[in-house]
Parts: structure tokens; C-alpha cells; sequence
């Protein structure tokens, strides 16, 4: 009977919450305005946490005092590196300015990006007090 409707919520699977990373490198300022352009509506600003311990003021310490990529990767001025949970939409975002990562976000309607590269976060690891 694999047609069998759950008969109730523990029946269902559960999804596990994920997270992931977004770096991307700026790339302008869309100034014309046409029709293809034009969007309305509002977006979510960051969130100060996102849950399971990424924080911005977290992040950002590690960001600032070491290499925290797994790949060869060099940051410059307006990078952006974003964190995004898969619930609710909530997003951490920073970008690269004056040679440390700063907390702060890119309007989403008008900023055009390169993606440098993209992945889900498998393990955080802890920092001593």
C-alpha cells in the first residue's frame, strides 16, 4: 500500500533544516530603468541569527581572523558573502570593504552580482572563549 495517505503528522517526513553559502563577487549597479527591470514588491532585510549558532557577530569574528574558505579564495572590495537558512527565508549577508568583511547587505533589486561559488554548511566548528 504504497498509495496510503498519512494518517497523521508523525507519519510525514521531516525535513531537516539546512543552510547554505552564496559568494559572489559585485559586479554594478543597474542605473537604466526598463520594463524587464522593474520589480516590485519588498524584500526581507538580514537577520541577526539564523539558528544552530550562525550569528553575524559569530561569522564575522571568524571571517575577520582567518582563511575560512576550503578553497583558493581571495576576497576584494564588495565581495558579498551570504548565509541562508531554509526557513523562513532568513539570510545572514557581508560584504568585503577596506580589507575585512563588514555586516551589511546589497539592495537586491538593482545590485548585479558574479557568483563565485555556492555550498551547503556541513559542520561549524567551535570557538574557545
Amino acid at each position: 500500500q504504497k498509495n496510503k495517505k498519512a494518517k497523521n503528522n508523525k507519519d510525514l517526513p521531516v525535513k531537516k533544516l539546512g543552510y547554505t553559502w552564496v559568494l559572489s563577487r559585485f559586479a554594478g549597479i543597474r542605473n537604466e530603468v526598463h520594463d524587464e527591470f522593474l520589480i516590485e514588491g519588498e524584500y526581507s532585510l538580514p537577520a541577526k541569527d539564523i539558528g544552530k549558532g550562525l550569528n553575524e557577530e559569530w561569522i564575522l569574528l571568524n571571517l575577520n581572523s582567518e582563511n575560512c574558505f576550503d578553497f583558493e579564495y581571495s576576497p576584494i572590495e564588495g565581495d558579498n558573502l551570504k548565509f541562508l537558512s531554509d526557513r523562513n527565508f532568513d539570510s545572514l549577508s557581508f560584504i568585503f570593504k577596506s580589507r575585512s568583511w563588514e555586516i551589511e547587505h546589497y539592495s537586491p533589486f538593482n545590485t548585479i552580482f558574479q557568483k563565485i561559488d555556492e555550498g551547503k554548511i556541513e559542520a561549524m566548528k567551535a570557538i574557545p572563549v
